[in-house]
């Protein structure tokens, strides 16, 4: 599978696309195109209800929440799974497109999430435990390990409503339902063509965003046809437009650290570190050069300039990145349904989308690089305490003349067809089959730096001696202050081409319908079977590590799932429901897994008086290891199933006694510095019949009272209880830093403190090294042999934690008018009264609640509330969003010196209170004509541009580019304002 991004150009695209929705639109100013000239109109009879398997049957026991079409569109946030982040009950510390600099696997494209999806994360549990459906079916896998389903790939315009439950749910739905399920239910009829057309912008910059979906509905009187096109493209965010990093990462005047003084020694003009102090990161600068430097000059001692404070040239070492990437985006959906024969019913949908996004992902800041002394741009007679032992001279410089850049692209493709058959009084049959498939694919641009093979910029900096005898690189003057050529950034530069395929085929039928009557009331029951094929494949494509050109797949992984279900509602009296479920499903991989799972689940609701019920459930679920988890097959780069040694890029505290450090970073036993150790980074798949399912247990009890005394008035309370078993876990690299922060800071432990082998013995380094997963050394070749090893981080998938999670979901809305005027008040929110993990069997849980982790451990308080208003034409909602405030227990804070230092004490991270404002005119109540049917709105998100809390999470100790900004719970993009215009006909 090759990438290819030889698509129409940008401009090509939004105007074709903008083309058909405008004629589009003017045909169906006729309202023939809508309907048959006839009164007889099909209308669908079937309600999706999420959390059953029975028709027509509401949940029983557990709280559900639905969001509509509507909510979605006075919101003022164009993607759904932007929208879904404000929802309380889902924790941000899962899957998103993160506006964050430092992209780890699950979040930024950078690492697994390869396209730069979006997932869901119910109870803080994490997107691999929370199930997400379209239409009531799967979605194929999403990512480089298959373990989340993409929902930026949905048009908006095609949501009819979404479904959450809030409770597990694998007796219904089997594998993944642990935290909850989500599901979209698209439109499947409309009685309108409508167009929608949406600019929004970021106040603080960037982020111009563009909407056009037009909806087209064919309605006849044995059948409907609705067609929906969407069109989306919003600009990219520099990381500079916004005030966290204006001014670099000197922190101080938000109360954090200046790392430009300890850790980030880079200028646009090139340094000289002091001799043999590792040349690296924050090592101490003994020289500048002039800011005038020729191409091909060669400098003498004295032409160079005495640093001082040890700090010499800082630059932003932001400049050149975007925190969030240029998107643009096709989508197409489309479902029919035909009334066959009385009782026999046919339906099917179909839905493509196409997204692209672009980035620059900054300015590459050589790491680890001295100018040897047979490069002809050496400086002859410079000052010794300028070189290092082998005479090479260590320095430091941003190459800015080309930003390094990724761009990623998505194919998602699903097909849906059925049959619905009423078989007999109220018994309905329904068949339906699946085909989903989805196309990933990145392309990363950056240089041909430290790999392992001929290191291209080592070369450039040596010439063709050593290592490097043989080539012909073209030799880089790092002290010149002229831009590079075109052709030598073409010549250091490379790029790395990732393809990932995911496929997807389900075949189900369910029957149900009532059994008998109980005292005049319909017991009801359903059951049925469902069976899967998931597969998953990749290939890369790069140049980028040392080696002229490195191909190879990613072997493809398929399993077969098949369970069998069944459900029955039992009422008890007048004022009793109990709903009983049940599923087994087994699990047939082809590379060796085995697995099978039954999940039981128990409801009951008591409704003494009406308007007020009690609920409860109990049950079991579990979610399968996802495929990519379960293959070990050696793969040909970083990030999948290999090994490597970093021996100069992962730091501690150097009066550490934890490991032994190298000396390549800092000096050992100094207190107020970092220094470096040599790892193995030890990544990929954990093998075929290593992992077992992830088991949980759930309890519910609530509350639901709607007062018929009270009009308009609505409250709900639920307590849940989980417990979740053979948890698995994996180590990803954007949570590696933070937990190492935590390893040191806790004295060794931490939550991911079993995943580290510490100091290991030579045999223990060896096997991996000489393991066919083993690819070289990242960074300088030094301290890169089994002896020098300090620490080993599994970053598998181990089933090692368990986690305890308790606490409530309450809802309140009072809807009443007040003249003319309709009023309501509202409040939706999530507070976690305990959310403990164990990092192993038998280890004591540790109290994660309201604790900084890198990993997106929950806080315990989120909440959305407000008010709306209506009158004639005119309707305006104000929401309040709130983040509770937490702690860090492992973030670095300036020392007494102003050195960067690991915390003794917590740290607070305030809470967050932002506020949205929508205001809305409907135009077709003031005006006749064309107008009819149309309504204008204004949308206002983070109304006073309320800038997320400080925190500095430490991963500028040891790489240029710290984060200050917790982005699993905050996000820095501000103020967004946008305009609508909606046209009914």
């Amino acid at each position: 599978m090759a990438v290819s991004f030889s698509k129409f150009t940008s401009t090509n695209r939004k105007a074709a696309y903008l083309t058909s929705v405008c004629v589009a639109a003017f045909l169906t100013t006729n309202p023939g195109y809508a309907q048959e000239e006839s009164d007889e109109v099909f209308r669908q009879q079937t309600v999706v209800v999420t959390g059953t398997n029975i028709r027509g049957a509401e949940v029983v026991g557990s709280a559900t929440q639905e969001i509509s079409a509507d909510d979605l569109a006075v919101s003022g946030i164009t993607g759904v799974g932007d929208f879904l982040r404000e929802i309380p009950a889902n924790f941000a510390g899962g899957v998103a497109m993160s506006d964050e600099t430092q992209s780890g696997q699950d979040v930024g494209t950078g690492g697994a999430n390869l396209s730069g999806g979006q997932g869901v994360n119910l109870r803080g549990l994490g997107a691999l435990s929370t199930l997400v459906l379209v239409n009531g079916r799967r979605a194929p896998a999403s990512g480089q390990f298959g373990d989340f389903v993409d929902i930026s790939n949905l048009p908006t315009a095609a949501i009819s409503n979404v479904q959450i439950l809030q409770d597990g749910a694998s007796a219904v739905y089997g594998s993944d339902a642990v935290g909850g399920v989500v599901n979209f239910i698209l439109l499947d009829q409309a009685d309108a063509p409508k167009l929608t057309l949406k600019a929004g912008v970021a106040t603080e910059g960037g982020g111009e965003e563009f909407l056009a979906s037009y909806v087209q509905p064919v309605n006849w009187s044995s059948g409907n046809l609705v067609l929906v096109g969407e069109y989306y493209s919003r600009g990219a965010v520099a990381a500079t437009d916004r005030d966290r990093y204006s001014q670099g990462s000197d922190f101080t005047r938000f109360g954090g650290v200046n790392w430009p003084a300890y850790s980030s020694h880079y200028g646009t003009y090139a340094n000289i570190f002091l001799g043999d102090q590792g040349g690296a990161v924050g090592s101490p600068v003994g020289a500048q050069v002039p800011t005038s430097v020729g191409a091909n000059q060669v400098l003498s001692n004295a032409d160079l300039i005495a640093a001082t404070n040890g700090r010499g040239y800082t630059t932003n070492v932001y400049d050149g990145t975007d925190i969030l990437p240029e998107v643009e985006r096709f989508s197409f959906y489309g479902a029919v349904t035909q009334e066959l024969t009385p009782g026999l019913e046919l339906f099917g949908d179909a839905r493509y989308t196409n997204r692209q996004n672009d980035s620059s992902i900054g300015y590459y800041f050589p790491l680890g690089y001295n100018l040897q002394p047979s490069s002809p741009f050496f400086i002859p007679d410079i000052d010794p305490s300028l070189l290092n032992a082998d005479g090479s001279i260590p320095f430091s410089v941003v190459i800015d003349d080309r930003p390094m850049s990724r761009s990623t692209e998505v194919d998602s493709y699903s097909l849906t067809g059925g049959l619905r058959y009423d078989v007999f009084s109220d018994w309905v049959l329904e068949v339906a089959a699946t085909y989903a498939m989805e196309d990933q694919s990145r392309v990363e641009r950056q240089p041909k730096g430290a790999g392992f093979g001929v290191d291209t910029i080592y070369c450039a900096l040596s010439g063709p001696v050593g290592p490097c005898a043989g080539t012909s690189i073209t030799p880089w003057n790092p002290f010149s202050s002229d831009p590079l050529t075109s052709a030598q950034l073409d010549e250091y530069f490379g790029s790395e081409s990732l393809d990932f395929e995911s496929e997807l085929f389900q075949l189900s039928a369910k029957v149900d319908g009532t059994l008998f009557e109980i005292a005049g009331q319909d017991v009801k029951f359903a059951t049925g079977v469902d069976y899967r094929i998931e597969g998953m494949e990749g290939f890369v494509r790069a140049d980028t590590i040392g080696l002229p050109l490195t191909e190879g797949p990613y072997s493809r992984t398929e399993r077969d799932a098949f369970s069998v279900f069944g459900e029955v509602l039992v009422p008890v009296g007048d004022y009793v429901d109990v709903s009983l479920a049940g599923r087994y499903e087994t699990f047939d991989a082809d590379y060796g897994s085995e697995y099978e799972d039954f999940n039981p689940k128990v409801g009951v609701d008591f409704e003494p008086v009406e308007g007020l019920k009690f609920r409860g459930s109990w049950g079991t679920s579990f979610h399968a290891p996802p495929m990519r988890f379960e293959n070990d097959d050696p793969q040909p780069l970083p990030g999948g199933n290999a090994a490597f040694v970093l021996p100069a890029s992962r730091t501690g505290p150097c009066d550490s006694t934890l490991v032994d450090f190298n000396g390549i970073i800092g000096t050992p036993g100094n207190a107020g510095e970092v220094c470096s150790f040599s790892v193995i980074i030890n990544s990929g798949g954990a093998g075929a019949g290593v992992l077992k399912p992830e088991e949980a247990e759930t309890w519910t009890l609530g509350v639901d009272f709607q007062p018929d005394s009270i009009p308009g008035l609505s409250l709900g309370l639920s307590y849940f209880d989980i417990e979740v078993t053979d948890r698995i876990q994996r180590i990803q690299s954007g949570q590696l830093n933070g937990i190492l922060a935590e390893f040191f800071a806790t004295n060794g432990g931490g939550a991911f403190a079993s995943a580290l082998t510490v100091n290991p013995t030579e045999a223990e380094a060896a096997a991996i090294i000489n393991s066919g997963k083993f690819l070289g050394t990242f960074g300088p070749p030094i301290a890169n042999s089994p002896a020098d090893i300090a620490m080993i981080v599994n970053a598998t998938q181990l089933n090692i934690a368990a986690l305890r999670e308790t606490g409530f979901d309450f809802n309140a809305s009072y809807d009443w008018q007040a003249g003319a005027v309709d009023l309501g008040v509202f409040a939706l929110g999530t507070y976690l009264t305990e959310y403990e993990t164990q990092a192993a069997p038998g280890l004591d849980f540790i109290d994660q609640l309201g604790k900084y982790s890198s990993f997106g451990a929950p806080v315990p308080l989120r909440a959305n509330f407000g008010g709306r208003a209506s009158s004639g034409p005119w309707s305006g909602v104000m929401t309040v969003n709130f983040v509770d405030d937490y702690e860090c227990e492992a973030c670095y804070v300036p020392g007494a010196t102003g050195a960067p230092t690991l915390t003794t004490t917590p740290v607070e991270i305030e809470s967050w209170t932002t506020i949205d404002l929508a205001l809305s005119y409907d135009l077709g109540e003031q005006f006749d004509g064309f107008l009819d049917g149309t309504t204008i709105s204004l949308n206002v998100n983070n109304v006073f541009n309320e800038e997320a809390p400080f925190l500095d999470g430490g991963t500028g100790a040891d790489d240029n580019i710290p984060s200050a900004y917790d982005p699993n719970n905050h996000t820095i993009i501000g103020r967004t304002a946008a305009i609508t215009l909606t046209k009914e006909w």
